[in-house]
Formats: structure tokens, C-alpha cells, sequence
């Protein structure tokens, strides 16, 4: 899918919140992915998420509702639990739009191209603690 800008308003909204931010952070990670009995699962229960950023259950219920609804995220069912994860063609659809503004240059698109995989940047892996980027995440 190669959204427009209209198609993406609710995307780039749902984005401008730090706390939906972290959430997609741990969500993109498979490291932090959760395990029903010996079986890997795709995705992270909500009490996981709570624990991870210490913050109430209901708090990211609402968060990964918002980020539901623009697509950022896949919700699965297994039996009572459900589990979530980054839609990554819906954040590529972000991603690409954004690369229309850029002036084109090759020192650009490989910063640009760097930024599309944030890990790249710590090794491969997650930085130990997350950054707090705002101690208001209401929203």
C-alpha cells in the first residue's frame, strides 16, 4: 500500500506521542516478544508492555488502541491473551512519504536510509533503557 498524506494524518498523530513511540519501540523488538507455554509469539501482551514501561495497563490499552487504529500495530488473540506487534509496511508507509520531502542527494539518502533502521545504530540492539522522551505521555 502507498499511502498518501491524507491517508497518513492519523499515523503521523499517533506517532507524535512519546509514550506510543516507546510502545513501538519494544513492539518492533523480537527480543522482547512474549511466549505462550514453549510456543514464540509474534508480539507483546499488554502486561508486558505495563511492566516494561511502568505504566498502568489501562494507560497502554488506550496507547495501543490509537496506534491500532492508524495501523501501526497488529493485534493477535490466543485465547484470553493478546498480543501485539508493528505493522512494519505501515511505518514503511510513513517512512516513504517522508522521503518525498527530502531533497534527493546521496549523503541525504543514506541518512535517510539509516533512519529507517534505528538499530543499525546501537549495534543491533536495544539500548538498555529506554529513552524517556517526555514525562507527560497522556494522550
Amino acid at each position: 500500500m502507498n499511502a498518501g498524506a491524507d491517508d497518513l494524518g492519523t499515523v503521523f498523530k499517533a506517532l507524535a506521542d512519546p509514550l506510543r513511540r516507546r510502545i513501538l519501540w519494544l513492539l518492533s523488538d523480537a527480543q522482547y516478544h512474549c511466549r505462550s507455554g514453549e510456543k514464540a509469539v509474534n508480539g507483546i501482551c499488554v502486561q508486558d508492555l505495563s511492566k516494561y514501561l511502568e505504566a498502568p495497563q489501562s494507560t497502554i490499552s488506550r496507547h495501543l488502541a490509537i496506534l491500532s487504529g492508524a495501523g501501526l500495530v497488529f493485534h493477535d488473540r490466543d485465547r484470553t491473551w493478546h498480543y501485539y506487534a508493528v505493522n512494519a509496511s505501515r511505518v514503511g508507509d510513513a517512512v516513504d512519504w517522508m522521503r518525498t520531502l527530502i531533497p534527493v542527494g546521496d549523503e541525504v539518502r543514506e541518512a535517510v536510509n539509516r533512519l529507517r533502521s534505528p538499530r543499525e545504530s546501537f549495534g543491533g540492539e536495544l539500548p538498555q533503557n529506554l529513552p524517556a522522551e517526555s514525562a507527560d505521555s497522556s494522550g
